[in-house]
């Protein structure tokens, strides 16, 4: 027998545990959703408003039209966000307390 070929068994340790997963949704997922979806329609809604000459016609329709729907994505951005942080503040007033 070759002794160099046998290593001695030993046990390996143990994996090191898992880290706590953070509960979905975040803090940090919901502010920058609502803060970005805020941005957005602020943006978008400003640039809509501003192809529109004081009748309401536009200067240019697709455009108007385009900006006039990313208006709404980020109102429905910012909602979401909005929705986010208000499932958050549920959880972590209804989280277990841990005990000292």
């Amino acid at each position: 027998m070759d002794s160099e070929s046998e290593a001695p068994l030993t046990p390996q340790p143990p994996p090191p545990p898992a880290p706590k997963k953070q509960p979905f949704p975040t803090w940090k997922q919901g502010f920058v959703l609502c803060l970005g979806g805020l941005g957005l329609f602020l943006s978008a809604c400003f640039g809509c408003l501003a192809t529109l000459n004081g009748r309401g016609n536009s200067t240019n329709e697709a455009l108007s039209t385009l900006l006039g729907i990313l208006a709404l994505v980020g109102a429905a951005a910012c909602a979401i966000g909005g929705v986010f942080i208000f499932i958050r503040m549920i959880s972590a007033l209804f989280a277990p307390k841990p005990k000292p």
